[in-house]
């Protein structure tokens, strides 16, 4: 019963997390198909994003970027600042796929 009540609330969460990250991006629902596309694609998303941060931020990979056994690595700084600007750039260019792709289920700001 825990791990539904969890399940429920992560999905809950993450729904809110992708519409608030969406209405800040300048995508607004204007029809019950637009709410329903971010509803339902909010968990996938999420999980997706979940998979992807555990194999990128992963212990075996931060112990082949640098063999020191210090806390902070310049290598694996510049590792990550470079997934982040990849990540940036996979948003951006889904930023503007939405926008051609959803434009009648959404206002785009």
């Amino acid at each position: 019963m825990k791990n539904i009540f969890r399940f429920t609330g992560g999905y809950l969460f993450a729904t809110i997390i992708i519409i608030v990250f969406i209405l800040l991006n300048g995508f607004i629902p204007k029809t019950l198909t637009g709410w329903i596309l971010i509803i339902v694609f909010g968990f996938p998303i999420w999980l997706l994003g979940e998979w992807a941060g555990s194999k990128i931020t992963g212990e075996r990979v931060s112990k082949s970027i640098s063999s020191s056994k210090k806390a902070v690595s310049l290598a694996r700084l510049l590792y990550l600042l470079l997934v982040m600007l990849i990540f940036l750039l996979i948003g951006f260019l889904m930023w503007k796929y939405m926008g051609t792709l959803f434009k009648e289920h959404f206002r785009v700001i």
